[in-house]
């Protein structure tokens, strides 16, 4: 039964096309696929920026046709993973909610990274003058557009999805967002959201930790040694 069917990722990765969407999504179901997972990937035209009017314009028509051909829709819920950061937007909407860890640095860095970033903090200092440094890690998504992979000048910047404020701006932009254009097809057509690799530090980020706001207070009130964290490196 249909109740069975298989759901694939299916890519929205080129020029938005009505005519191919409609052939694809019905040779889906002619040939027993009725369900999909409506993936944005590197391929997207940047005249189509993500989750703009144009890109809904898309969106729109394919839960429609969907619909219409009695399928199941699956939103993914970002542009295009790991999942947290709404194509860059979340760090776009305050700079703060960038992705953040905890890097093992001697003194000279440390104090560098404490200089260039109010947010920066010392978690634990060691004896011989190495300090554990909590602050932004530099990581990266992968974008819907070319240009935006790993290590490209366009790869959107990674949110601090352990900072719950930023995983609510997540949500607004995207999960809110998906529901306030596609309302009348929550419960029927579409049944779910994917969430794709959720990673506190991205992509692109060499030497970190994750680490949660706070965290060296629980540890501490536990009785641990903020200092053994050095183990992690």
């Amino acid at each position: 039964d249909a109740e069975f069917t298989p759901i694939p990722f299916w890519f929205f990765n080129d020029t938005f096309e009505e005519e191919k969407v409609k052939n694809q999504l019905a040779d889906y179901v002619e040939k027993g696929v009725n369900g999909i997972v409506l993936h944005p990937r590197i391929g997207v035209p940047k005249e189509m920026p993500y989750l703009s009017e144009e890109y809904f314009r898309a969106v729109r028509y394919i839960v429609k046709t969907a619909a219409e051909l009695g399928m199941k829709v699956v939103l993914y819920d970002e542009g295009m993973y790991p999942s947290g950061s709404a194509h860059g937007m979340v760090v776009q909407a305050n700079p703060e909610y960038a992705s953040k860890g905890i890097i093992l640095l001697d003194e000279e860095k440390a104090q560098a990274k404490l200089a260039a970033e109010q947010s920066a903090k010392v978690i634990a200092a060691l004896p011989d003058g190495r300090k554990i440094v909590y602050g932004f890690n530099g990581g990266t998504i992968r974008g819907i557009h070319f240009g935006e992979d790993d290590g490209q000048p366009g790869a959107p910047k990674a949110a601090d999805i352990l900072n719950p404020d930023a995983v609510d701006e997540f949500i607004r932009l995207t999960h809110d967002k998906y529901y306030e254009e596609l309302k009348e097809y929550f419960g029927t057509t579409v049944i779910a959201f994917f969430t794709d690799e959720p990673s506190a530090l991205g992509r692109s980020s060499r030497g970190y930790k994750s680490w949660a706001r706070g965290m060296e207070e629980e540890i501490v009130e536990a009785g641990g040694r903020l200092e053994d964290l050095e183990g992690l490196f």
